[in-house]
């Protein structure tokens, strides 16, 4: 049996012609994600890394700057065996992601044992309230709400239409 091909599953790197969609739901072509965002887009040897999956625009990085970073945090986590990314070692960006969730696995790993399951459970509940006081503080619709608004209006002017065709 062949060996399965792995995958990034938190990043991918950006083909430059597919639309983004952030996690607020707001949808974007290729052109407005170019102009708002990527000011390197016509130059071939850098490349665009954004978030895996359908929900593709909840993190941008250059991919240099990202193996930057992540060999940075592992430093200053001082992993056990750590030898630093090298894009030279590699051929291919997706092998890039790739060691870069490799380390990012590692680090969550390290800090997981560090604390206890209390130190845990209190972050979670922190910021469980977190969320809610800025849930609570924050008016932009969510999708789902803004999909019902919608609805709801169609379903009123179909309504009102009805009763202008009925006089």
């Amino acid at each position: 049996m062949a060996e399965e091909t792995r995958k990034p599953k938190k990043y991918q790197i950006w083909d430059k012609k597919s639309s983004v969609i952030t996690p607020s739901g707001k949808k974007f072509t290729w052109q407005e994600w170019r102009d708002m965002h990527v000011p390197w887009y016509d130059d071939e040897t850098i490349h665009t890394v954004i978030s895996a999956g359908i929900v593709n625009g909840g993190e941008i990085h250059e991919l240099g700057r990202l193996v930057e970073f992540t060999n940075d945090m592992a430093k200053s986590m001082e992993l056990e065996d750590f030898t630093p990314i090298d894009m030279a070692d590699f051929s291919d960006p997706t092998d890039v992601l790739l060691a870069i969730e490799d380390v990012e696995d590692r680090i969550k790993e390290e800090t997981r044992l560090a604390t206890s399951p209390e130190e845990r459970i209190a972050a979670a509940l922190e910021e469980e309230a977190m969320n809610k006081q800025l849930a609570e503080m924050d008016d932009t619709p969510t999708p789902i709400e803004r999909i019902a608004a919608i609805m709801e209006e169609q379903q009123m002017d179909a309504e009102i239409a009805k009763m202008e065709n009925a006089e």
